[in-house]
């Protein structure tokens, strides 16, 4: 690129020269009868002009690619930065704006990244074109170089405010921008589809949008305001620089000091000169705006906070054939805003190929230390142990290979089945077969046409395959079932939507189906976790009890009461469907 730069430069430094010259030059051959080298002379710089236009309008387009491949590559960087960061700062507000910012800023090719290599491109060219001018003009009068100079800088000033305030009110409306975009997605979306019409939100939707829109319009009018103003300042300068110039070559001209063809110089060298430079001035505010911009993307390492590395000190694990042993010290976490913890000192044991229940009410902390347990939430207080070793100085892909987790929002991706269960584009096939076997999925996959090649969801492939509720619960299992090297299961609440017999079962299968590993199983239905070794009772951010069924049934505590009431409850429902 630095050589496209460094051609380009020259062609565009010597393209309004050829416009300059050439034309004075006619008017003196003509003047002075010179027909023959006249001819010569349009030849010439007629296939100078086409073969200078070719080679920048050839240069502009092969910048252009390279600059987009850059670009591109700079996307797929705010991916993995994306990604890799530590996923405790989607709590963050302030942070997810700031990876839309960056990703604004590399997407549009003429702005942010590709606003500045772009205009980086053309800079050079008017720079070195706007000296030669200077040395053009200043064998015309000095102190006409001077005004030009002056005007060329006054118009610098404006547009560095206009580039300034222009990228002040881009920052200011972005933030509208992202509230309106998210009421148009919001109103797009086919799940939210049934509660806007059955509750008639339209009218109450429509006025949001209206009030963001407003707002949004209030800045931009703000800002054209500003710009004419800006314009019609410029403008000015423009004036007194014409009249200036033209006043002082007519003098010249008249009193017969120059001819018409250096007339013709002077005065299209001035013009080409002020519109150049000005230019350049313009381009050079316009990449420190797009600077601006761009160094949302070039923080973002340091404003996402990556963790430190542990690998140097990582000697591997002490496994064992059974599973790995959990243990929680005194740990405690808070939500940002919130005066409540989360979790509170909370302190727990998970022996090895022990299956364990975490139980409580919603709100109790029971997904909160779950994602604590998943390394995706770092402690305020406290650690986590996995066979004596703190989990955050463990590798994060080798602590990850450890877990077998499935969510109660589990998500079906849309890509095949295969894929949907290996988490991977390549796949054992032995470890999926088996997979599909002991999840009792393969008799549905072995109906479609394409097998486990099937595409799942319609979003990538308009014959994709949709799954039911209980294909979908299937899915999960066969997903969790195929990393056999993992030694810790955990399960929050993925049969949320199911009823409690059919949790139960479920629950159950993943209970034979992962023997010998360490498991936590979490519902908030106290009848579905009765198979486990232990159930731990969690509330307002702690432990609050901790045993097998019968004995905390036989506490007659939290546990007890909660079970007797979801036990009534569901016999009452099952009497009044028996009923009708």
């Amino acid at each position: 690129m630095i050589f496209v730069i460094a051609l380009y430069t020259l062609l565009s430094a010597v393209a309004p020269f050829i416009w300059v010259f050439v034309p004075a030059r006619i008017i003196w051959l003509s003047s002075t009868g010179q027909k023959n080298d006249l001819l010569w002379l349009l030849v010439c710089a007629g296939f100078l002009a086409v073969l200078t236009s070719f080679g920048l309008a050839f240069l502009k387009g092969n910048f252009r690619m390279r600059m987009n491949n850059i670009r591109y590559n700079l996307i797929r960087d705010l991916m993995r930065i994306s990604l890799d960061m530590p996923y405790q700062n989607t709590l963050n507000i302030k942070t997810l704006e700031n990876i839309k910012l960056a990703n604004q800023s590399l997407v549009s090719p003429v702005m942010g990244a590709g606003g500045i290599i772009l205009t980086m491109q053309q800079l050079f060219g008017e720079i070195l074109a706007s000296l030669g001018f200077v040395w053009l003009l200043s064998t015309l009068s000095p102190w006409m170089m001077l005004i030009l100079l002056m005007v060329v800088l006054g118009t610098f000033a404006l547009s560095k405010k206009a580039a300034d305030r222009e990228e002040k009110a881009w920052e200011e409306s972005e933030s509208i921008n992202m509230k309106t975009e998210f009421l148009f997605n919001f109103v797009k979306d086919p799940a939210n589809k049934k509660d806007i019409s059955l509750f008639s939100l339209y009218d109450l939707i429509k006025s949001y949008i209206q009030n963001f829109i407003k707002a949004s319009q209030d800045i931009e009018k703000a800002v054209s305001l500003k710009t004419f103003t800006n314009e019609t300042a410029i403008a000015g300068l423009d004036l007194i620089r014409d009249t200036a110039l033209f006043g002082w070559l007519a003098f010249l001209f008249l009193q017969g000091h120059i001819d018409s063809s250096l007339f013709f110089l002077y005065s299209i060298g001035s013009i080409s000169f002020v519109v150049i430079a000005q230019q350049c001035m313009k381009d050079i505010a316009t990449i420190r705006k797009e600077e601006q911009r761009f160094s949302t993307f070039m923080n973002l390492p340091h404003l996402l906070g990556f963790e430190e590395k542990y690998e140097a000190s990582f000697n591997g694990l002490d496994l064992n054939n059974q599973g790995l042993n959990i243990e929680v010290h005194h740990l405690s976490f808070s939500y940002p805003g919130s005066e409540k913890p989360a979790l509170n000192n909370l302190n727990l044991n998970i022996r090895s190929g022990e299956k364990l229940a975490l139980v409580g009410e919603n709100g109790s902390g029971k997904s909160t230390l779950i994602k604590l347990l998943c390394r995706l939430y770092r402690p305020e207080k406290g650690q986590i142990l996995v066979n004596g070793m703190d989990i955050w100085k463990i590798p994060e892909e080798a602590y990850r290979e450890l877990l077998s987790v499935v969510f109660q929002d589990a998500m079906v991706f849309p890509f095949s089945v295969r894929e949907n269960i290996a988490m991977s584009e390549q796949a054992s096939s032995a470890l999926l077969e088996l997979a599909l076997e002991e999840s009792e999925l393969k008799p549905i996959v072995d109906s479609l046409a394409k097998g486990s090649e099937t595409t799942l969801l319609r979003l990538l492939d308009d014959e994709g395959r949709d799954l039911s509720g209980g294909e979908r619960q299937k899915l999960f299992l066969a997903r969790a079932l195929y990393k056999k090297n993992s030694r810790f299961l955990i399960l929050d609440e993925p049969s949320a939507s199911l009823d409690p017999l059919a949790e139960r079962a479920l629950y159950e299968h993943y209970g034979k189906m992962t023997e010998g590993k360490t498991s936590l199983f979490v519902s908030h239905r106290l009848a579905s976790t009765r198979f486990c070794d232990h159930i731990a009772l969690l509330e307002d951010g702690k432990i609050q009890e901790y045993g097998t069924h019968d004995s905390l049934i036989a506490l007659g505590g939290t546990y007890a009461n909660l079970f007797e009431i979801q036990a009534k409850n569901y016999r009452e429902s099952m009497k009044s469907k028996e009923q009708s």
